[in-house]
């Protein structure tokens, strides 16, 4: 946390943190206005380690318009998403029923959309109505989008 208050990156490039570390951090650095303006700020800038890190950090706060800062930065970064779609699915599992569960995480909104993205590759009857619901109580508007993109068989990233 210091580092991130201090501008320093380096700590957040050299290897992806794990979502419990991401929570932590996260409570502190979203009550510090200048760390909220790195991390938002990194979500662009440097290695994918560090923009996944800061999009881990900034998905876990509680704040709506930061919130959907990482989720776009989600679609539109293919390294980053391949990083936070990585740590996931080794987090929570491949099942269909590991990864709806996910689809509900109040704590991680770039969990919930990386979810969504990975039960577009296993399409049923229940992740379908998973994904129907999820749409319904998802406070993220870019969630949304990308679960209303995904159950019209249109790909969010493009």
């Amino acid at each position: 946390m210091s580092s991130i208050a201090g501008g320093d990156s380096g700590p957040l490039a050299t290897v992806q943190t794990s979502h419990e570390i991401d929570l932590l951090i996260s409570h502190f650095a979203s009550q510090d206005s200048g760390s909220v303006r790195r991390l938002v700020r990194w979500l662009d800038e440097g290695s994918a380690v560090l923009r996944v890190n800061a999009c881990g950090i900034v998905a876990k706060t509680e704040k709506p318009d930061l919130i959907d800062s990482a989720s776009h930065a989600l679609r539109r970064d293919a390294d980053m998403r391949a990083l936070y779609l990585s740590a996931v699915s080794k987090r929570v599992g491949e099942s269909p029923q590991a990864l709806i569960r996910e689809l509900y995480n109040p704590k991680d909104a770039g969990a919930r959309w990386c979810s969504a993205m990975l039960l577009r590759d296993a399409p049923s009857k229940v992740t379908t109505s998973a994904l129907l619901a999820a749409l319904r109580s998802e406070p993220v508007s870019e969630n949304i989008r990308t679960i209303g993109l995904i159950l019209n068989g249109v790909d969010p990233c493009i």
